[in-house]
């Protein structure tokens, strides 16, 4: 699946548990901020095969988070690739 020119947060993943994907490749607007390409929270967590090319925060992480895998990704943010804590919430654990 490829995601082009999507409006910020690409995908929400918010307390879920056993969430996979793979294969999405997203390549977000070049001159738009707030783009984050995913935004987590949730148990066992899995993504794999992806690509992500955005202005703002790959990977937002917030809220409670457990098991956090990511495989085979290929990453290329011009902001930050990884962010915890997100939105003033609590950092998670996790195990990247």
């Amino acid at each position: 699946m490829l995601l082009v020119r999507v409006a910020y947060h690409d995908i929400n993943v918010n307390n879920c548990v056993n969430y996979s994907n793979h294969n999405i490749k997203i390549v977000n607007r070049k001159q738009q901020y707030h783009d984050d390409a995913y935004n987590i929270s949730g148990n066992h967590i899995l993504i794999e095969n992806g690509f992500a090319m955005t202005m703002d925060d790959t990977w937002a992480l917030h809220g409670n988070l457990t098991d956090f895998v990511v495989k085979g990704f290929v990453n290329y943010s011009y902001t930050c690739s990884l962010a915890l804590g997100y939105g003033g919430s609590r950092p998670p654990s996790m195990c990247v």
